[in-house]
């Protein structure tokens, strides 16, 4: 009982900000696994799982897509492919994003949005991209823009007054995910994101550029209530 308390309180803790997965109010929640079985898993995961795995960005999402397996099976078979429910289409499309996959839609909207704004970004590429495994760790670069796709139009805009604007504050810019699961978009827009920040900081006050950043090294900015979205 300990040990079952011990772990509800955790998860009680974490859906605090992030809501249903670690519910243990959920009905998905309301039958526990017996004490023996309980630990054997803990010590699986402990023990057993080498700690690469666990380093990578995307291993929540080969996790989901592991548990969901038999179940997306059972309904391809049974319907050939085709969902007969909202349930069973949730089941049909909960699948594993690749990272390069990943990279390429979030570098072709935010990214491109960016350098669109900033050209001399470092965001910017200055080589033709590697391929995803040879690709080493280091700051993020929007490489994988689809060519003649708009990457060199200069973003403007008209401002309430009536001026015209060459781009926005990293602030000012959101990015909405429709289909969010374990966050690998996520995870690689907010390198991105970190980036834009940090050519605010080394460009203030310069042509194209904000006078005042985003961020400092005390806090971000208010949120203003106008921004510009990009989807992925």
């Amino acid at each position: 009982m300990l040990l079952r308390d011990g772990l509800t309180l955790a998860f009680r803790h974490v859906t605090q900000q992030i809501r249903v997965l670690f519910d243990p109010d959920h009905e998905y929640a309301c039958v526990w696994p017996t004490h023996g079985t309980l630990a054997a898993v803990l010590k699986s995961i402990n023990e057993d799982l080498p700690e690469d795995p666990w380093r990578a960005a995307d291993f929540l999402g080969w996790v989901y897509q592991f548990f969901n397996r038999e179940e997306k099976r059972k309904v391809r078979e049974a319907n050939k492919g085709i969902p007969k429910s909202s349930y069973e289409l949730a089941v049909i499309n909960q699948f594993y994003t690749p990272s390069w996959v990943v990279k390429a839609l979030v570098d072709n909207t935010l990214g491109r949005l960016w350098l669109q704004m900033h050209p001399d970004s470092a965001l910017a590429p200055k080589a033709p991209p590697p391929l995803p495994d040879e690709r080493t760790d280091g700051p993020p670069v929007a490489d994988y823009l689809v060519p003649r796709t708009g990457e060199r139009i200069r973003y403007q805009r008209l401002t309430d007054d009536g001026q015209v604007a060459t781009f926005k504050r990293a602030a000012d810019i959101a990015l909405i995910d429709p289909a969010c699961g374990t966050m690998h978009f996520g995870q690689y827009a907010f390198g991105l994101y970190h980036q834009m920040y940090t050519d605010e900081i080394a460009h203030a006050g310069e042509p194209g550029w904000p006078v005042e950043p985003s961020v400092s090294d005390r806090a971000l900015s208010p949120r203003p209530s106008s921004s510009t979205t990009c989807s992925v």
